[in-house]
């Protein structure tokens, strides 16, 4: 049996979920991560002395190094394969965030952000692709609706947690508080997430077969003696089409322009307090 087509027509298996659970989190992680430094700037500011040519630098970093990383870094996955492809960037983007808590200057700070935006941007794709591969005909609307509001959640998340943390530990702790969620998420997707089967069938690396029988087994389906066709070239998914076609486009853009957008208000609010300062002295 070829299980790509059992996964289509066939009624969603727990595998099948869990996986598309780790997407939507991993999406939620990344919207925190893109989007906590502007909830971090004010209080950083402040504590630096920062005028609002450096918090506007602060705040473009790690959009800049996102849309980098999902141009340049994301087709990485069509030759790595998507498993190892996250794995790889979920450990980059956790050493970015871990760096950006011990940055003592602002031009540090500014090279961690962009180092660790660049894989966030980059592994979208990946997660596009495996949250939609393994859905089913029947519920992939469904759960690419779902899924699509991780990054705004995540975000969310990220203006929820900040001031508790801050006001606890200083503003550095989002950032240490990002970089341990990525060190956990880490964790649970070398244990449990499969390689995407489009990628076994269609690049065919060492050990495809084995890896495909590990996935049917998981998902209780048949072992298979050799692998199935290959799909034609037009069907196969690939990285730049989960950023950029369809409606992942418009998510793409909405999301960059939702970070403008708060980078925005949150460089004017600053601009205001320095005037409301200037007027007191």
């Amino acid at each position: 049996m070829d299980i790509r087509e059992a996964i289509l027509t066939q009624p969603m298996r727990r595998l099948q979920i869990a996986i598309i659970v780790m997407c939507i989190l991993l999406t939620m992680i990344d919207g925190y991560e893109v989007l906590v430094m502007a909830f971090i700037a004010p209080h950083l500011a402040k504590a630096w002395s920062l005028g609002q040519v450096e918090v506007g630098y602060l705040l473009s970093a790690g959009v800049f190094g996102m849309a980098v990383g999902a141009a340049v870094i994301s087709p990485l996955a069509d030759y790595i394969g998507r498993r190892r492809h996250i794995i790889v960037f979920l450990t980059l983007i956790a050493i970015g965030m871990g760096l950006s808590a011990t940055a003592t200057t602002v031009t540090q700070l500014l090279a961690f952000r962009a180092f660790a935006g660049l894989f966030i941007g980059a592994i979208v794709s990946s997660l596009n692709i495996m949250a939609s591969e393994y859905s089913s005909d029947r519920r992939r609307g469904t759960v690419m609706g779902i899924y699509g509001i991780g990054l705004p959640l995540g975000a969310g998340l990220g203006g929820a947690v900040t001031g508790p943390l801050i006001a606890a530990f200083g503003c550095r702790a989002p950032l240490v508080f990002g970089a341990l969620l990525t060190v956990a998420m880490l964790v649970l997707v070398i244990v449990a997430l499969p390689e995407s089967i489009e990628y076994l069938l269609e690049k065919r690396p060492k050990g495809a077969l084995e890896q495909y029988n590990r996935i049917a087994d998981k998902l209780g389906y048949p072992r298979a003696t050799v692998l199935p066709a290959a799909l034609a070239s037009k069907e196969v998914q690939v990285v730049w089409k989960a950023l950029f076609a369809g409606v992942m486009l418009r998510r793409t853009v909405y999301l960059w322009l939702g970070y403008a957008g708060l980078r925005g208000v949150l460089l004017r609010e600053y601009m205001d307090r320095e005037v409301d300062l200037r007027r007191e002295r």
